[in-house]
């Protein structure tokens, strides 16, 4: 396998299982989404690596979106407060900019890594 088909989180090795390119109106390109697994130790993660500008405000109302069209309006409303919560932490971002979450029996994490500073 090559180096690209596998990543490191907290020095756990992950096979990388699938990929997808997340794009408005089919032709912008917003994001890149991979799927990793370590299957032994029951973890996978999800790295976002952004191709554009998004700024914070424009996340989280894209997330509440998503949520209602997904969900419909009472679950949006019943969830508004988490939503609202998640939508504080959003960061805004730049091409380059990457999260990866991560979760397994021992974790949830997560990594921001701006460019070119990397934080977690």
């Amino acid at each position: 396998m090559c180096a690209a088909e596998r990543g490191w989180f907290d020095d756990r090795e992950l096979e990388l299982k699938a990929q997808a390119r997340a794009c408005y109106l089919g032709f912008i390109k917003l994001y890149d989404v991979d799927f990793f697994r370590n299957r032994a130790e029951g973890m996978s993660c999800i790295r976002l690596s952004y191709l554009r500008d998004i700024d914070a405000e424009t996340l989280g109302e894209a997330t509440q979106e998503v949520f209602e069209v997904r969900d419909g309006a009472g679950a949006l409303s019943r969830y508004r407060p988490e939503l609202e919560q998640v939508a504080s932490a959003y960061r805004s971002v730049e091409p380059g900019d990457r999260y990866l979450y991560c979760l397994g029996s021992e974790l949830p994490g997560i990594r921001w890594h701006r460019n070119p500073a990397a934080r977690r």
